[in-house]
């Protein structure tokens, strides 16, 4: 175990320290809750993404714009799921596998197939979400894919595996305003973690809540005016 915890340190730290790709801050690696062997070392880093809490911004402003006779409650929920699971792909550190691995922290997990196929496995399950197959797939499609988005938009770190499995390049968003957050509550609820929240205040749930009001009220507008629809 100690051997393995070792290796997961020294590929995360060489591979991010040679990309030059990490934020030394404080006196403690990523305070996130796995294998002991992760919070001994000397320097800290902060892994880079929104926070967990931000990620469904979209899925929850879609859900709002279209109401829940579109998007019942069960497939909001699933959609809200699916915008957070990517960042499982965290355990990889574990395992020991560098960062910039296409199964690395976001890799193929962060990818347009994975999505799909998360989507397919989900839109299995329309009858107990009270949908159907297609508006299944479609919505958690959109709402697992918006998360490398939105990592897409961050300030550090490496970009998307958007096209895994066809390539292992990365890409980012040419506009990056959102600042990244650092894994663990103790770093979490600290000066640089306030400032990641006001930052996806700014940069993702006020956008995210305008656009649903703004569907919501048009949404409002076409039933009370027949002719138009949405």
């Amino acid at each position: 175990m100690s051997c393995t915890c070792s290796r997961a340190k020294l590929s995360l730290l060489q591979y991010l320290v040679k990309r030059e790709e990490i934020f030394v801050e404080s006196q403690e690696i990523f305070s996130i809750t796995l294998p002991r062997c992760y919070t001994h070392a000397q320097n800290s880093l902060h892994l880079v993404m929104p926070t967990v809490f931000s990620h469904p911004a979209v899925p929850l402003a879609i859900g709002l714009g279209l109401g829940t006779d579109v998007i019942p409650k069960r497939l909001l929920v699933a959609g809200a799921l699916g915008s957070i699971l990517p960042d499982l792909d965290v355990l990889s550190f574990y395992f020991g596998v560098p960062y910039g691995d296409e199964f690395g922290h976001r890799g193929f997990s962060h990818s347009f197939m994975f999505a799909a196929l998360l989507a397919v496995l989900g839109a299995c399950t329309s009858r107990f979400l009270q949908t159907s197959f297609a508006k299944s797939f479609l919505f958690l499609f959109v709402a697992t894919g918006s998360h490398g988005m939105l990592d897409a938009f961050t300030s550090g770190g490496l970009g998307i595996a958007f096209f895994w499995p066809w390539s292992a390049n990365r890409y980012f968003a040419p506009f990056r305003p959102i600042k990244v957050s650092p894994i663990g509550l103790s770093l979490f609820f600290s000066h640089r973690g306030i400032a990641v929240l006001l930052s996806e205040l700014l940069w993702i749930w006020m956008p995210c809540a305008f656009s649903g009001l703004t569907l919501a009220a048009y949404r409002r507008r076409s039933v009370r005016r027949p002719g138009l629809r949405l």
